[in-house]
């Protein structure tokens, strides 16, 4: 079967792996570079932050990331880029006399009952944390579960990949219209016959 992915982003990008690997004829459409330049994978902080994340968003996306720090480790490995996953944890930090607004996030999460390990960070063992991140910064918490990627790598890695297994990739290509079975674009029309 032959399948037209629109959009060489982060999303884009994993379906197009996720098909690969099932054996499907792949066409990729984007209408930046081959890098996605100008994608919101160019200036993503690839977090994957669930707990972080969780001091806003809802239950379900909570626990659609806690299902990405198991996801991304096999998706990356199927790319043989397993080094792209980093578990280095994630630190929230607030000048001291601020530190009230840490813990009002870390009380409302406990509220939902959410479990998180953190620990406290304090002008004894941050440079253990965070390094030289900052002397301005005097308390905060660690939360070492959470992790991050580095999208543009991945990008760079996605498209090793493409090419390793012959994915049409169509860049600099604005799609203009699709409907069942035909991606037309500035340049062509792929799909059924003309």
């Amino acid at each position: 079967m032959k399948i037209g992915i629109m959009g060489a982003g982060i999303m884009g990008r994993l379906i197009a792996i996720e098909l690969l690997k099932k054996n499907y004829h792949i066409s990729l459409f984007e209408k930046d570079d081959i890098l996605s330049t100008h994608s919101c994978a160019a200036t993503a902080a690839g977090m994957i932050a669930p707990w972080s994340e969780a001091i806003e968003s809802t239950d379900l996306v909570f626990e659609l990331g806690l299902y990405s720090l198991d996801l991304w480790p096999e998706i990356l490995n199927s790319i043989q880029s397993s080094d792209l996953f980093m578990r280095q944890g994630t630190a929230h930090l607030a000048l001291y006399r601020e530190k009230y607004k840490l813990d009002n996030a870390l009380s409302r999460l406990k509220m939902r009952n959410i479990n998180i390990n953190y620990k406290d960070i304090n002008d004894v063992n941050k440079e253990q944390f965070i390094g030289h991140y900052s002397e301005n910064y005097s308390a905060g918490y660690y939360l070492p579960n959470e992790a991050s990627i580095d999208p543009r790598l991945f990008i760079e890695r996605s498209n090793l990949f493409f090419k390793k297994n012959n994915l049409n990739f169509f860049t600099n290509t604005k799609v203009i219209h699709f409907s069942k079975n035909k991606i037309s674009t500035n340049e062509d029309n792929y799909g059924a016959p003309r």
